[in-house]
C-alpha cells in the first residue's frame, strides 16, 4: 500500500496542473558526475554505440545503411522504447478520483532517440544531413504516436549535460506522448 509500480498522472486541485508521479524512474542507472566518457556504473561500453544493439530494448525505428539488419550496426539515428520509461505503453487510460486528486495510470509512450553513432558527437556539430535525419526520426515518432487513441500530447526534448537531467553522454533526445494536453499547451 502507498507503494507506486506503475506511473501516474495526479491533477493538482489547487493549480489544475497534471504532474507525473514515476517512482520506478529512480532505479534507473546514472552515469556518475566525474566519468567523462559517460558510461554506467560498471559498463564496458555505452549502451547506446554501435555494437550495443542487444543490450537495449529492441528498436522501433532506424535510419542508416541500406539493406542493414534491425538492431543491428549500421544505423545512424535510431529510436528505442525507453528502459525506465515514465509513462507505459500497455493498460488502460482511465480517469479515477483518489482523494482530492484525479489520476490516471501512467500510460502513453517513452522513447529514446540516439541521434548519431558517435558516442563523443555534438548535435551542435553535426553536418545538415545528420541533423535532417534525427528531425525525420521525430516526425516518423510523431506520425505514428498521432494514431493512438490514448495520447493527446506528444513532445520531444533533450536533456544536455547531467545538470539538465541527462543520465547517458551519448548524444540523444526523447520522446514522451501523454493521455493529457498540458495546461500551458
Amino acid at each position: 500500500k502507498g507503494v507506486i509500480t506503475m506511473s501516474e498522472l495526479r491533477r493538482d486541485p489547487i493549480t489544475n496542473r497534471w504532474v507525473v508521479i514515476a517512482a520506478e524512474r529512480g532505479k534507473r542507472p546514472q552515469a556518475p558526475p566525474d566519468k567523462k566518457e559517460g558510461l554506467l556504473g560498471g559498463e564496458q561500453q555505452c549502451p547506446f554505440c554501435p555494437g550495443s544493439e542487444d543490450v537495449t530494448t529492441p528498436e522501433v525505428f532506424a535510419l542508416g545503411q541500406s539493406g542493414r539488419v534491425p538492431n543491428g550496426p549500421g544505423w545512424e539515428v535510431r529510436v528505442i522504447p525507453n528502459r525506465y520509461p515514465i509513462f507505459k505503453h500497455q493498460g488502460e487510460c482511465v480517469r479515477r478520483g483518489f482523494g482530492l486528486f484525479d489520476h490516471i495510470e501512467g500510460i502513453g509512450v517513452h522513447e529514446v532517440v540516439v541521434e548519431t553513432p558517435d558516442h563523443n558527437g555534438s548535435l551542435a556539430d553535426l553536418p545538415v544531413a545528420s541533423i535532417q535525419k534525427i528531425l525525420l526520426a521525430y516526425r516518423n515518432r510523431l506520425v505514428v504516436h498521432r494514431e493512438n487513441p490514448n495520447l493527446r500530447y506528444v513532445l520531444v526534448f533533450r536533456n544536455y549535460r547531467p545538470e539538465a537531467g541527462a543520465s547517458m553522454r551519448h548524444p540523444h533526445s526523447q520522446i514522451i506522448g501523454t493521455p493529457i494536453t498540458p495546461l500551458l499547451v
